[in-house]
């Protein structure tokens, strides 16, 4: 990943989709919580050495828990990448 992101050129805006990949709307894995999301995100912003503009993260439509959403708080993002609300936060 940081082989690609150092592709992207500096003016265009680097973001990350991370996708447990889906069939007719339903994840072919439903993840337990954010938690593995979380450290997948924090090891892409290690590794990165510019700016990323987002990282997009998948929620299941049925999940809307806190439980779901505890790890984001272990989400460590350098200074350089701002976390943003997503909708209804």
């Amino acid at each position: 990943m940081k082989r690609l992101a150092a592709a992207v050129p500096s003016e265009v805006e680097l973001g990350f989709h991370l996708c447990y990949g889906d069939w007719e709307a339903k994840h072919f894995v439903e993840p337990v919580d954010a938690g593995k999301l979380t450290e997948f995100a924090n090891l892409l912003a290690s590794a990165v050495d510019r700016p990323i503009t987002y990282i997009h993260m998948p929620v299941p439509i049925d999940r809307s828990d806190d439980a779901y959403f505890q790890p984001l708080r272990n989400l460590t993002l350098p200074p350089q990448n701002r976390a943003l609300p997503g909708p209804g936060s």
